[in-house]
């Protein structure tokens, strides 16, 4: 998982290149969080019995979450793939320790085309 310090809107355009969004890295885990998924139910999938948490080292706003699939800080070379990103219900305020837990849930359904 990466958390994103900037008040972007993510839009279909934003790509793991180019995702859009500025990606925070002031925390102390050395690398990206990973997103532990439970077993999927009623058409999403969840990370909620194993949040994802950020030791926080600065003073920042957090904005949202995405879920990429390279788990280096600030990273946006190569061939990974940004999967979702998206801004919290409300911007998060923090400081130096403080513990950021995520919960990401992804939801999809059948267009019934």
């Amino acid at each position: 998982m990466a958390l994103f310090e900037d008040d972007h809107t993510p839009a279909s355009g934003d790509t793991y290149a180019i995702p859009g969004y500025t990606e925070s890295t002031a925390y102390d885990e050395g690398t990206r969080e990973e997103y532990v998924e439970a077993a999927s139910s009623s058409q999403s999938v969840t990370n909620s019995a194993s949040k994802a948490e950020f030791t926080m080292n600065a003073t920042k706003t957090i904005y949202g979450a995405a879920l990429v699939d390279n788990s280096v800080k600030g990273n946006t070379d190569g061939g990974a793939t940004l999967l979702c990103a998206g801004k919290f219900s409300s911007s998060r305020s923090v400081v130096d320790d403080d513990v950021l837990k995520v919960t990401y849930t992804v939801s999809a359904a059948d267009d019934g085309a």
